[in-house]
């Protein structure tokens, strides 16, 4: 890229030497198989000091006033500015599997390289995929008085309180409020959800750490954040959208500003380029996963 705009440059100024007047037209193709030619080049080194000056003292001026310009460049102008995030970023489809792999493969090929990948119909054996309905969930005498933690705005702000309250009465009420639930399954509930089969390995159950519940009317949308452990997420109801980065190739580009959240304050509906460049310049891999698959999200990603 710096060879053709030194080029460019080069045939408006018309260093001595190197073209002359009535040549003042030559093409850069031209150009450029003069600057190939030995004996040209070494005729420009070996000629005068004060013949070779406009050549040195133009190229630093030039390359000096581009690297300013880029540097002066206006994020709020790019592609994208104040758009949803991701909008205009190059997005790469997570890969599919039909169905969940072997223990040894799922580490060899996912869990150690750090790759995420769907496992279509993954889900579609748990018996909470085919019981688990509003009106089940409120059936459950344990649910009257099983108190959950209960996020009182459906676009995430992890500044805000949570709202306690028992289950039961969440059920009753999240398709009309501004809220949604995340919180560790209860016991009487975890029967329903079953083990995936990539890990049934002794070493990998010793090692979970939790097994969470998630509900939602629709309409949620997370902070832009990263998570100290591997995932496995499973739907069985709905529809969830993944946008991902890649926290090995940009781990150290993005910063995320609220370090004990492993989050950043960046808003996700109108991404200001001016106070998060770095955004503009990376891709995303991008997942829809629907009821009765699941997907595997590495370690940060």
């Amino acid at each position: 890229m710096w060879y053709i705009i030194i080029i460019t440059v080069c045939l408006s100024v018309q260093v001595p030497g190197l073209l002359k007047r009535k040549e003042a037209h030559t093409s850069p193709i031209n150009l450029k198989n003069k600057l190939k030619n030995p004996s040209i080049v070494r005729s420009l080194l070996t000629k005068p000091q004060q013949n070779r000056m406009p050549i040195f003292s133009w190229l630093i001026v030039i390359l000096t006033s581009l690297e300013s310009l880029a540097g002066e460049e206006d994020p709020s102008s790019w592609p994208g500015n104040l758009e949803p995030l991701a909008s205009k970023a190059k997005l790469i489809q997570v890969g599919e599997l039909d169905s969940f792999p072997s223990p040894q493969e799922f580490f060899m090929n996912y869990a150690y390289r750090g790759v995420p990948v769907v496992f279509r119909g993954g889900a579609k054996g748990f018996p909470a995929y085919s019981k688990w309905s509003d009106l089940y969930l409120k059936s459950i005498p344990e649910a009257q008085w099983t108190m959950v933690g209960v996020e009182i705005n459906k676009k995430e702000d992890r500044t805000l309180p949570t709202q306690t309250m028992p289950l039961r009465e969440f059920i009753q009420r999240y398709q009309s409020h501004n809220e949604y639930l995340v919180t560790s399954v209860p016991e009487y509930l975890r029967y329903d959800v079953l083990m995936p089969l990539p890990l049934q390995c002794t070493q990998v159950i010793n090692n979970l750490v939790d097994c969470l519940l998630w509900i939602s009317g629709g309409g949620t949308k997370s902070v832009l954040h990263n998570d100290n452990v591997d995932n496995i997420n499973c739907i069985f109801s709905g529809r969830k959208e993944f946008l991902l980065l890649n926290y090995t190739k940009y781990k150290d580009d993005i910063i995320f500003d609220r370090i004990e959240e492993g989050a950043m304050s960046v808003d996700v509906d109108k991404v200001d380029f001016t106070k998060f460049p770095t955004l503009a310049k990376v891709d995303f891999h991008f997942a829809s996963v629907s009821a009765g698959d699941c997907i595997f999200l590495p370690y940060k990603w």
